[in-house]
């Protein structure tokens, strides 16, 4: 099974979906996957620069705001055996089913 990401709609700009299970994701959730998606080692500076594009909309505490952006989207992708790991400053997107994740 793989997951697919899609614009949705208003209230939740992203959907994700695994098989029958579906997840909404927020704007910021939403290119946090695609960009993992797209690379699937992405350094610490390089998520930041994905994720607030323009350096003045970056928050001052920028890394508690993307840990916890990413913690938030641990949680619903729980659902789809998969989840964000971060280790020496490389953001990864891992599942444990192998069939589980294409880009």
């Amino acid at each position: 099974m793989k997951l697919v990401i899609h614009r949705a709609g208003r209230r939740a700009p992203y959907e994700l979906k695994a098989g029958d299970a579906r997840v909404p994701l927020s704007e910021a959730q939403g290119t946090i996957i695609l960009a993992l998606l797209g690379n699937p080692y992405l350094r610490l500076m390089d998520l930041a620069e994905i994720v607030w594009a323009d350096p003045d909309d970056m928050p001052d505490q920028w890394l508690v705001a993307l840990r916890c952006r990413v913690w938030k989207l641990n949680r619903k992708l729980a659902r789809m055996s998969a989840r964000i790991v971060w280790r020496q400053d490389i953001y990864r997107l891992v599942e444990t089913d192998p069939e589980r994740i294409a880009a």
